[in-house]
């Protein structure tokens, strides 16, 4: 019963894991500015390198925030080709948390199927 219980604990502790999946998408300046400066986007330049920007923030014509590595920067647009914010991708995470259910009651029902052995009557 003991292994049962470590089993199930073990399995339900996997579900918020896979309740995390994420994608990226390309949002506009205008976007950005609407989300404020707690906003993390990564950026591709024009050049081909690709920076992570957080507490990013658009004035004037220049991106301002903390670059991952390089510290406070402000990149100025026209250098900028793509912006782009991580968000939840709810169809993946539905079908994982499904895969994921299944796969625990599976599991649960195999290792209940195991212990219902009981000994040979002695009649």
């Amino acid at each position: 019963m003991f292994k049962k219980c470590i089993c199930v604990i073990l399995i339900f502790s996997f579900i918020p894991y896979l309740t995390g999946c994420t994608t990226t998408r390309q949002i506009t300046r205008q976007e950005l500015k609407d989300k404020g400066k707690s906003c993390r986007v990564w950026i591709t330049t024009n050049d081909g390198k690709r920076l992570e920007v957080t507490d990013a923030e658009i004035k004037d014509e220049k991106l301002t925030g903390n670059v991952r590595g390089e510290g406070y920067q402000e990149i100025d647009l026209s250098g900028v080709e793509w912006l782009e914010v991580k968000e939840v991708d709810k169809k993946k995470t539905m079908r994982w948390v499904a895969i994921g259910i299944t796969g625990a009651i599976a599991l649960i029902w195999i290792l209940s199927a195991d212990s219902e052995e009981e000994p040979p009557c002695s009649t």
